[in-house]
């Protein structure tokens, strides 16, 4: 129902996507933990600081509770570089932002600095190669 106005001619889409990137692929799904079992302790009624990560996450949360848990971070990456350049491809395809924020909640605040400084390189990537396309 949009309707152009003086303002904005065309629709602006932002998207919101969730970043745990690391040198492979086990280590960023150890890290992403954290914040898995921080949505389902959010979605069970408790809230609280953001939980040290986990091997096998899945034990840590009732099935019912993971399916929310995966539902809610279905937008996001979670690998290594290379998983996550494709992971973040096939979400710009799928939703085509004009712009996308990458947020990450991950514990060791150094890990968490080094998945941002893997994804802005993977979006730096991405965007010289979607501008010469």
């Amino acid at each position: 129902s949009f309707r152009p106005s003086r303002h904005l001619a065309k629709p602006h889409v932002m998207i919101a996507c969730g970043v745990c990137a690391a040198e492979t692929d086990a280590e960023a799904a150890f890290l992403r933990s954290s914040q898995m079992l921080a949505f389902a302790r959010l979605r069970s009624g408790a809230p609280g600081k953001l939980p040290r990560p986990v091997e096998d996450v899945e034990r840590h949360i009732p099935p019912a509770v993971l399916s929310g848990v995966h539902e809610a971070l279905h937008v996001s990456a979670t690998g290594s570089r290379a998983t996550v350049r494709a992971r973040l491809r096939e979400i710009i395809d799928t939703y085509r932002p004009d712009e996308v924020m990458l947020t990450g909640m991950i514990h060791d605040p150094a890990k968490r600095i080094r998945s941002f400084e893997i994804a802005a390189e993977v979006m730096d990537d991405l965007g010289r190669e979607m501008a010469a396309a």
